[in-house]
């Protein structure tokens, strides 16, 4: 079961989860596709290392308050993310 994940388009959707790779433990975005009636992985994604992990959030928000600048986000949506 995934930790969380959001729509894509009809077809789509992000996952965020854990995996174990190797005996160790990496957080897993990933995009997955319907097939048949049941989500799939695909080879689109993200697979980082917990040690890499602050340097991913630093990137994420750096690039959250590029949109914000740039009036990109909604009001609604930047206060959800505070």
């Amino acid at each position: 079961m995934p930790i969380s994940e959001i729509e894509k388009n009809s077809q789509e959707v992000v996952r965020f989860d854990l995996i174990e790779f190797k005996g160790q433990l990496y957080a897993d975005l990933r995009v997955y596709y319907e097939d048949g009636g049941e989500y799939k992985p695909s080879r689109k994604g993200l697979c980082i290392a917990p040690e890499l992990w602050p340097d991913f959030v630093h990137g994420i928000e750096a690039l959250s308050a590029e949109l914000e600048a740039r009036g990109l986000l909604d009001d609604e949506e930047t206060e959800e993310a505070a």
